[in-house]
């Protein structure tokens, strides 16, 4: 009896400090953008290169992007990328990062219907 107590608190201890584990190896950001045309969520454009961008980053889990809120959610690893490496990679895509603008090259190479009218 007094083994099977000890084998399930190094069980139960064990499963905490996985969890805890686990829970160190995620984070979240949510990085406000601009998004100009009204179809992104049907069209092959705008969210699918947002997306696919953020997706090359390794650590990257999850990216969102709403265009009601203008917002991208993005979870991650923080062991495997930085806020910077992911907002760099919006900025890339030819879309604002938290009032960062892209550069005009990367700008450039949205579709005609993604850009400021």
């Amino acid at each position: 009896m007094k083994a099977l107590f000890t084998l399930m608190i190094v069980v139960g201890s064990f499963s905490f400090f996985a969890q805890a584990q686990g829970a160190a190896k995620q984070a979240e950001v949510l990085i406000k953008t601009e998004v100009f045309c009204n179809h992104c969520d049907h069209c092959e454009s705008c969210k699918p290169r947002i997306e696919t961008a953020l997706f090359e980053i390794t650590g990257v889990k999850q990216a969102k992007l709403n265009i009601e809120t203008q917002t991208i959610k993005v979870v991650y690893n923080p062991k495997k990328t930085t806020e910077n490496e992911i907002k760099e990679a919006v900025l890339k895509s030819g879309y604002s990062a938290d009032g960062v603008q892209p550069t005009a090259e990367a700008y450039g190479k949205l579709d005609g219907c993604c850009k400021r009218k």
